[in-house]
């Protein structure tokens, strides 16, 4: 999955709004690597010069699943791949 992070802007009507994309983000990325399918994404991507890719990438990861069903936050999360890549994303964001 690609999610579009940008800023929206435009008339008081949403039919009008615009979002202005600053950068695409691979979110639900395999975490095993023998599976190319984020490399694919990638230079599939890398053929369209106007889209900037982030370099962080969010892994399809099962903590995500447990730590949700028991109540937790990505900030709150034990498992610290999955809490470093967030922290890595809204660090990039942010700055």
């Amino acid at each position: 999955m690609i999610i579009l992070i940008g800023s929206q802007k435009g008339g008081s009507d949403k039919s009008t709004t615009a979002v202005n994309i600053s950068a695409w983000l691979v979110t639900m990325a395999p975490s095993n690597p023998i599976v190319n399918e984020t490399q694919e994404a990638k230079e599939y991507l890398s053929d369209y010069p106007e889209i900037t890719l982030l370099k962080t990438i969010i892994r399809d990861r099962k903590v995500y699943r447990d730590e949700m069903s028991a109540g937790l936050g990505v900030t709150e999360m034990t498992k610290y791949k999955a809490k470093n890549e967030f922290q890595m994303l809204v660090n990039k964001v942010l700055k």
